[in-house]
């Protein structure tokens, strides 16, 4: 495994993510609540990234109560789940629109690469 860290100068945005085989597991995601714009263009850079690293799938660890949030028209798969957390996933080329969705931006059309 290895890690990657995408951090962006204009702003406290930062994604970290531990890379193994062919899945990427997203340690970290600081948002800048005065530069979501800058964070939607850092993460197509981590996805585009990852994608280039021939990663297939996105794994992150929620809380319970967020997934009740996401489960219903997403297209995060439950992987795992337990009293304490939940453990998600999706495919790479939906980690964008997933996220996103997870930030409360239910319509979003990701920047095309």
């Amino acid at each position: 495994p290895y890690r990657l860290q995408f951090e962006c100068d204009r702003s406290e945005n930062v994604i970290e993510v531990t890379v193994q085989d062919d899945t990427a597991y997203f340690d970290t995601i600081n948002i800048d609540a005065n530069m979501s714009k800058l964070f939607l263009l850092q993460l197509r850079r981590c996805v585009d990234t990852l994608v280039d690293k021939k990663v297939r799938h996105i794994i992150q660890v929620v809380t319970p109560e967020d997934w009740n949030l996401l489960k219903h028209d997403s297209d995060w798969i439950l992987e795992q789940e337990n009293k304490q957390f939940v453990t998600i996933k999706c495919k790479i080329e939906n980690a964008i629109k997933c996220t996103a969705h997870g930030l409360g931006l239910k319509e979003i059309n990701p920047p095309e690469s």
